[in-house]
């Protein structure tokens, strides 16, 4: 029989074998080529890493592209948008202008003096073309108060001392327009002192020095301010009518006579 130590020594033997050819099998396992075939293994996993960055990427500039691209398009949809409404203000100005001046054509032809025919009675007054140094437009009658005064063509400090005058008129005396007649109230009976005393209704008769006599109804009586200047322009288009202004008694206020 084999003694002890032959096999122990077998056993050690067996052991160093077996440990060195688990060190051969561990260095042929960890070679190069095991080496690369693992790093092969993961290659692909790399290329598919890149090439879908790569894809991203393309993504990435195509959308960039595309944003680029609808801006672009928003800028001339803007500047179109623009231009569209640079258009539309010109052409609004130019139609805003054309309506001013259309306007102002026929407010020219609206406050045109129109002559307008009306009933006329022809007489032999005898109506001078000066009184006292002053020009002479007509004569006023009104058979309420009494009064028969020359109408003096223009208005003076002088003038008013001794007739009525004509303040202003938007027409001709008789013809067209609104004339107003001014006169002073001295409270004692002259000129236009019993003015307050007419009524609507009343009758006033004004006669040219042409001759040419025309008769006016009374549609309106109020007081007003001396600065009140309201009434002085108003429609015509129906025939001329008058307006007679005085002072009221205590001078505070104008007593106003519309008449046509």
């Amino acid at each position: 029989m084999l003694s002890r130590v032959k096999i122990d020594k077998a056993i050690v033997l067996l052991v160093t074998i077996l440990i060195v050819l688990l060190g051969v099998i561990a260095l042929r396992f960890f070679t190069e080529d095991n080496t690369n075939k693992y790093t092969k293994v993961k290659e692909p996993e790399v290329q598919i890493s890149r090439e879908n960055e790569v894809k991203v990427q393309e993504i990435i500039e195509a959308k960039n592209e595309e944003v680029a691209e609808e801006h672009d398009e928003e800028i001339v949809s803007e500047n179109v948008q623009e231009e569209s409404m640079a258009e539309d203000v010109s052409s609004r100005a130019i139609k805003e202008t054309r309506s001013v001046e259309v306007v102002q054509e026929e407010s020219k032809q609206v406050t045109k003096p129109q002559v307008v025919e009306v009933p006329q009675e022809t007489v032999q007054t005898g109506i001078p073309a000066t009184y006292k140094g002053y020009n002479v437009s007509g004569k006023i009658e009104i058979p309420k108060t009494g009064v028969n005064l020359y109408v003096l063509s223009s208005q003076t400090v002088g003038g008013m001392e001794i007739a009525s005058c004509i303040l202003c008129s938007t027409g001709s005396l008789n013809i067209s327009g609104n004339t107003i007649i001014t006169g002073h109230n001295y409270r004692n009976g002259r000129l236009f002192s019993n003015n307050n005393s007419i009524s609507t209704g009343d009758k006033i008769y004004i006669t040219t020095v042409d001759n040419v006599r025309k008769e006016y109804t009374v549609y309106d009586k109020f007081l007003t301010t001396p600065e009140d200047a309201s009434f002085y322009i108003r429609d015509t288009s129906n025939g001329p009518e008058i307006t007679l202004s005085s002072c009221s008694d205590d001078d505070t206020q104008r007593v106003i006579i519309l008449a046509k």
